[in-house]
């Protein structure tokens, strides 16, 4: 691709990005059930189609009447559009085993929060089609879903929703042998890790002590192969730096809340990768990393965009 059809492409996936932020921000309830069910009589859609037409109207995509609009909604938004399953999710070992009262100690709370059926989410990180556009992968579920949620001094820290699990499960199948985790969160990812057999020991680091003694009081005590895990309470670069080339197998990098937030880390866990040429590093939001270090990359070429 050239240099210029990248800029291009890149224009595009912000634009597309955008448009679905600011829906998700401000209309991510809209659709109702009523709409549904009439789109699906008046239209014989299935459920599916109806609740992709109705997000695109929403959206502010003319699919029917402007080509534009229907081109990018069927590149960026349709193959990724998906009917959710409740139970595909509720299935999950960390969520049958793991369970989270709701309660309120010291700076922390704990609430289940819920999706409103076809309330409108991201399930999963971007997936990069053949012709680099970053389609946002977008679903609902057509009951209520609940979760629960973490706050920390009333704002929202950490939750096990279905784009934590998914952006996980690639990650957690690759993982093997040593495993060190940076950063602990609630635990899912050390937690699925415990449980594989090809997985001798789950080393977790956390710089702060909050969180780990909010996991030691509330999660830990729910943990099975709990004989898998250690913890150690420092920054995660300076284990690393520490690190001998044999030591460790696997390191599975989650320090961000979002890849924005990611970018800047990854790159700096990135140059240490040559002095361990035998760990595989992982990161989490790999696919929306990778992004936002291209635009930033176009950015620092001092060109218009």
């Amino acid at each position: 691709m050239t240099n210029e059809r990248m800029k291009q492409r890149m224009r595009l996936n912000s634009a597309m990005t955008q448009l679905v932020a600011d829906y998700l921000q401000e209309n991510s309830c809209a659709i109702q059930p009523e709409m549904v069910e009439s789109l699906c009589q008046s239209c014989n859609n299935s459920q599916t189609d109806a609740v992709y037409t109705l997000f695109c109207i929403l959206a502010g995509l003319d699919i029917d009447d402007n080509p534009q609009h229907r081109y990018l909604a069927e590149q960026y938004i349709k193959p990724g559009f998906r009917h959710l399953s409740a139970e595909e999710y509720k299935t999950d070992a960390y969520l049958q085993n793991i369970h989270f009262p709701e309660i309120s100690q010291g700076n922390w709370t704990v609430r289940w929060e819920s999706y409103h059926p076809f309330e409108i989410l991201i399930y999963d990180d971007y997936h990069v089609d053949e012709t680099g556009a970053e389609c946002p992968q977008l679903g609902y579920f057509d009951t209520e879903y609940r979760y629960p949620c973490v706050y920390e001094n009333g704002v929202e820290w950490m939750s096990v929703i279905p784009s934590e699990i998914n952006t996980m499960r690639p990650m957690l199948v690759k993982a093997w042998g040593r495993v060190l985790v940076c950063g602990l969160g609630l635990g899912y990812c050390a937690y699925h890790l415990s449980r594989k057999e090809n997985v001798k020991q789950v080393i977790v680091v956390e710089k702060e002590a909050a969180v780990i003694s909010w996991f030691k009081e509330w999660i830990l005590p729910q943990w099975d192969h709990s004989e898998k895990l250690t913890i150690i309470q420092e920054d995660a670069f300076a284990v690393v730096d520490r690190l001998k080339p044999d030591e460790i197998d696997t390191i599975f990098v989650d320090l961000w809340h979002n890849a924005a937030d990611g970018a800047p880390l990854a790159q700096a866990m990135q140059l240490r990768e040559s002095r361990l040429p035998k760990t595989q590093f992982l990161y989490w939001l790999q696919t929306s990393i990778n992004s936002v270090l291209r635009w930033n990359e176009i950015i620092n070429e001092n060109e218009e965009i």
